[in-house]
């Protein structure tokens, strides 16, 4: 499934990140959370365990408010490429 993706750059935890943000344009319930299921369960596979964004550590990669923050550019260029139209 391809979906609008928005991306920008922000600091957390004392680092620069790169966030993306999925724009799931779908009106069926079941449908939209299917997908965002889909695409967490694919970032767990890709990148490892979900960094805690309350925790005072920069991890890898945070999933938080509909958003992902990833610190290295590999990283979001995957995602990308994975869920971009």
């Amino acid at each position: 499934m391809a979906i609008k993706l928005s991306v920008k750059e922000s600091k957390w935890h004392g680092c620069r990140y790169l966030v993306i943000e999925p724009c799931i344009e779908l009106w069926d319930i079941v449908e939209r959370t299917n997908t965002w299921a889909a695409i967490n369960s694919w970032c767990r596979e890709t990148y490892g365990p979900v960094g805690d964004v309350w925790s005072n550590q920069s991890e890898r990669w945070y999933a938080n408010g509909g958003k992902y923050y990833f610190r290295n550019p590999a990283d979001l260029t995957a995602f990308m490429l994975r869920w971009s139209q």
